[in-house]
């Protein structure tokens, strides 16, 4: 039932009761603007809930007892008008946020907390307070682990970095992919280091010109669920004050990160954006696993683990494209790309060499570039992402039919995506001839053959199956997009290409599904690496987790 506290009836619960007093879940909105919705019982919040508070724009969700935080929770402190933020920003990376233990309503025990300029705390808290042994992240990714008094690290010989530093440092945690056992091998990582802080002031223009870029959000594209959905009501509720929709992070995403990759001819059939997920999703990884060492390893009984933002990290997917992008874990992925992109077949080529060429040989040529690819630029422009929108019903099952490799996970094995154009040649006008004619349409045409590439360096992957690389949806959305361009030589503009590609080949190859076969199309292969025959049933079962 429903009980309105004022004549205006902006006051107001609505849930459930029990013997007078709210109990159960219900909905209440006060006076000054606050809501909570989630679990009651006597009057009083306890259970799990979500109390928002409009005049401090702070969220909480989590446990709750006697109507104190109490338990398990996340705390966030909103920001205020969006269109005031900085996005790219990397003093203001994301908004502060607690999540951990909590006892009568103070952050206590074990919990993380992350700051707003990138920097991250793992550890013991006493009463609202760090107090304990922990492990504190700076924003330039030095650690430092070891005992916090009153909120302070005590002072100490040997710490990592002292926090009055003001000069641009930067600290790379790699020991995954280069060595930093011996003195000789630290040093190599130094000489990186500084190779890298020479290049900051252009990371940052670039990662706050990406960061700024607006992304199109389309159907089935949601992060996922945040902690405490569970507690949220069924109810039908009126509308009331909420934090919905405002922003907890103002970097770039992974979304804006494949622009840049796009744009800065980064990826090919041989290290498709799938493989930078992957890249970030190991580093994300690696740095959760040295956090952990540094908390496992102090010795100390513990009452519990790290909560850590690292692997599924509030529900995010491996593959999700709006998952945060902090501007440490874009240096460093810079590194790790130009390491699997560079390095991997191609041992001679030292880290250093690699990173130098992808800043000098694609950053510096094509971040921020506007104009050196009008067919690309096209596919941003509103009237054809409005049309792409429009039609992701339709591409949604043309996605489901055929990515059937990836169990749900987000990507496309390019070996079905080749049967998928196949396909397609039996009721459009497009005929793809063998192929590599087929994979130039999963990417922009390559670097001009006029610019000069000092630093490249072309691996050995001759033995290397590109078929068994993997697209991401928004590499398959602007994949139809350029079949439609292709597909239709009317000059007519790109959106309405796209109807009629949509109209007169992929809705009859839905409609005929079944009559296609295309589950035992096969296709004819030109000799690249070694295939004969592709067949979609050859996918069928093929599950291919993070490398």
């Amino acid at each position: 039932g429903t009980i309105y506290y004022d004549e205006e009836k902006a006051v107001y619960y609505k849930g459930q009761w029990l013997a007078n007093q709210r109990s159960g879940r219900g909905l209440v909105v006060y006076p000054s603007g606050n809501t909570y919705e989630g679990e009651w019982k006597a009057n009083k919040k306890n259970g799990k809930g979500e109390m928002f508070w409009a005049g401090t724009n702070e969220k909480y969700t989590g446990n709750w007892k006697d109507d104190r935080q109490d338990g398990f929770g996340e705390h966030v402190w909103l920001s205020g008008n969006e269109a005031q933020l900085d996005k790219g920003d990397t003093t203001k990376q994301r908004c502060n946020l607690y999540s951990g233990q909590w006892v009568n309503g103070r952050r206590h025990g074990i919990g993380t907390f992350l700051y707003a300029n990138g920097s991250q705390y793992h550890g013991c808290w006493e009463d609202n307070i760090k107090h304990g042994f922990g492990v504190f992240t700076y924003p330039d990714g030095h650690v430092y682990e070891g005992p916090f008094e009153n909120d302070r690290m005590p002072p100490r010989g040997n710490a990592v970095r002292a926090s009055e530093d003001v000069a641009p440092q930067l600290k790379l945690n790699i020991s995954d992919i280069m060595d930093n056992s011996t003195e000789d091998a630290m040093h190599e990582v130094k000489l990186l280091e500084n190779v890298l802080l020479r290049y900051n002031s252009e990371f940052k223009v670039v990662y706050k010109h990406y960061a700024q870029l607006e992304v199109r959000k389309f159907a089935g594209e949601d992060a996922g669920v945040a902690l405490g959905a569970d507690a949220v009501s069924n109810l039908t509720l009126n509308p009331s004050p909420s934090s919905a929709g405002i922003p907890t992070v103002f970097t770039m995403n992974m979304e804006q990160l494949r622009l840049l990759c796009k744009d800065c001819k980064l990826l090919s059939t041989r290290m498709t954006f799938a493989e930078v997920h992957e890249i970030f999703y190991r580093m994300r990884r690696h740095h959760a696993l040295s956090i952990s060492a540094a908390w496992e390893g102090n010795g100390e009984k513990k009452d519990g683990g790290v909560f850590y933002d690292g692997e599924d990290e509030a529900g995010y997917s491996l593959y999700d494209p709006f998952r945060p992008v902090l501007f440490r874990e874009f240096v460093e992925g810079l590194v790790r790309i130009a390491y699997t992109k560079f390095c991997i077949f191609n041992p001679e080529v030292t880290i250093k060499a690699a990173i130098k060429g992808v800043v000098e040989d694609h950053l510096r040529v094509y971040a921020t570039q506007t104009g050196l690819d009008m067919a690309e630029d096209k596919m941003a422009e509103p009237k054809v992402q409005n049309a792409i929108a429009a039609n992701m019903p339709l591409y949604d099952s043309i996605w489901a039919k055929y990515a059937v490799s990836g169990g749900g996970s987000g990507t496309m094995m390019l070996r079905e995506f080749v049967v998928f154009v196949t396909d397609l040649s039996s009721f459009g006008r497009k005929r793809v001839k063998n192929i590599k004619e087929t994979l130039a349409l999963t990417r922009p045409a390559g670097p001009s053959h006029h610019h000069r590439q000092h630093h490249q360096h072309h691996h050995d992957d001759s033995g290397v199956d590109v078929l068994d690389g993997c697209l991401v949806k928004a590499e398959f959305l602007e994949a139809l997009v350029r079949l439609s361009a292709d597909s239709h030589t009317e000059q007519v503009p790109l959106q309405e290409k796209i109807k009629l590609f949509v109209s007169g080949t992929l809705a009859p190859l839905m409609d005929n599904f079944e009559e296609a076969k295309a589950g035992q199309t096969k296709i004819k292969v030109t000799g690249l690496g070694g295939q004969k025959i592709v067949t979609a049933n050859a996918t069928k079962n093929r599950n291919r987790p993070p490398r």
